[in-house]
């Protein structure tokens, strides 16, 4: 069974309940939004079809996007193309993961397409339980900041990198210099020792772009 069929026959399945919910379908990129609060909130349904077996796994990831934080990086990114930063998020998370351990976790899976409505209660369920109380959370950057600057347990996501970034964003944003500085010594102390290295001289262009950067200055 070709994935893609199984993906839209999900898609076209999903649609009804989302909707109800408030999200509009964007075909471009197989997923479901909808601006709340301060953010854009998707949901993007995947399959995965695990080696030598002949059935599909339903995943989905739920994202947040921040115009203004995004913005203001893909500004300082310029290994990103417009169309690239367009589609960027400020925080993503596999709703799988949110999810208890027990009957209520075991993986949702199709054979056919025609089986899709056999899931979609479960996986309805689990969006209205756990996927979009996450989007719900995260919908503000007050709260987005917080998360952050909690346990890393509480963090809106585990991508340590992603987390300087929208740190320093919120930074800006508020034109709190103090707090940005902050930001930049312990995100250049990470960034020279996490993988090598790999990342620490994106992030210093990244800093040293957003230090100087027009949105520090009135309006």
């Amino acid at each position: 069974m070709d994935d893609r069929k199984v993906l839209r026959a999900l898609l076209d399945g999903l649609g009804p309940w989302m909707q109800r919910e408030g999200f509009g379908r964007q075909t471009e990129r197989d997923a479901y939004s909808r601006l709340q609060g301060q953010a854009v909130q998707s949901v993007v349904p995947t399959v995965v079809c695990w080696t030598s077996s002949d059935y599909w796994d339903v995943h989905c990831h739920l994202e947040l996007r921040f115009d203004e934080v995004e913005e203001l990086l893909n500004r300082y990114k310029p290994h990103l193309s417009a169309t690239q930063g367009e589609h960027t998020v400020t925080v993503r998370h596999v709703m799988e993961d949110l999810l208890p351990e027990g009957d209520d976790s075991r993986p949702l899976s199709l054979v056919m397409a025609r089986d899709v409505p056999d899931i979609l209660p479960d996986l309805e369920d689990r969006l209205s339980t756990y996927g979009l109380l996450y989007l719900h959370r995260w919908s503000t950057l007050k709260r987005l900041e917080r998360g952050y600057l909690g346990d890393s347990e509480m963090w809106p996501e585990a991508d340590p990198i992603r987390r300087f970034e929208n740190l320093l964003a919120i930074a800006v944003l508020d034109k709190d210099r103090a707090k940005f500085d902050a930001v930049v010594r312990d995100g250049l102390g990470f960034m020279a020792k996490h993988r090598g290295g790999f990342y620490l001289k994106t992030f210093e262009g990244i800093a040293q772009g957003l230090s100087n950067d027009e949105s520090w200055h009135p309006s």
